[in-house]
């Protein structure tokens, strides 16, 4: 990964989850700027910027002995904190847009849109997956909703604050059924 990043920047996410034998060995390749391939005895040079993001607290983690302190320390030049999206909610209309237009052109349909009630009911939803998970029910409704304008009754349940039965899914179906149609419409 690092070699794929020379002359560019690799993006580290939830860098609290790395083990601290592989710390060590992305610690040494930030001071040196350099690396042996696994196997190899030539060492490779290397360039680029990193950008590593977590949802943990670092500091506590260095103080709970998960993260390495000479670690935290090198990665810790410039720090921004991003609130999470249910604390943003004017964010929520621009995102979803942005999805919408990005997932159809990748998967080559015409881009839907949001009706009122569905983006209301995405900005009053709490977003325990943040940005990650409204990436994702965009990505499922521009996948399975066959209109162009996407309406709240089309959104998740829990979107819409409906608790799903176990067994059952909107309209009575029963769940293999509702997934079977789900799985032929992709």
């Amino acid at each position: 990964v690092v070699e794929a990043a020379h002359r560019v920047t690799l993006f580290l996410d939830e860098i609290n989850e790395m083990g601290t034998s592989c710390q060590a060995k992305l610690l040494r390749v930030l001071e040196r700027k350099e690396f042996r391939r696994v196997g190899g005895t030539k060492k490779v040079k290397v360039e680029f910027n990193l950008i590593a993001a977590t949802n943990a607290d670092l500091a506590g983690c260095v103080a709970d002995g998960r993260f390495r302190s000479d670690l935290y320390f090198r990665l810790k030049v410039v720090t921004l904190q991003v609130p999470p999206l249910r604390t943003r909610k004017e964010a929520i209309p621009v995102l979803a847009a942005r999805f919408l237009t990005d997932i159809a052109s990748q998967v080559g349909v015409e881009p839907k849109t949001l009706s009122a009630d569905a983006l209301a009911a995405l900005e009053r939803y709490p977003w325990p997956g943040n940005v990650r998970e409204l990436h994702n029910c965009i990505e499922g409704l521009t996948l399975t909703v066959r209109k162009t304008v996407i309406d709240a009754s089309d959104l998740p349940e829990e979107m819409r604050g409906v608790v799903p039965d176990e067994r059952s899914v909107a309209g009575g179906a029963r769940l293999e059924d509702a997934e079977r149609e789900l799985i032929a419409r992709a």
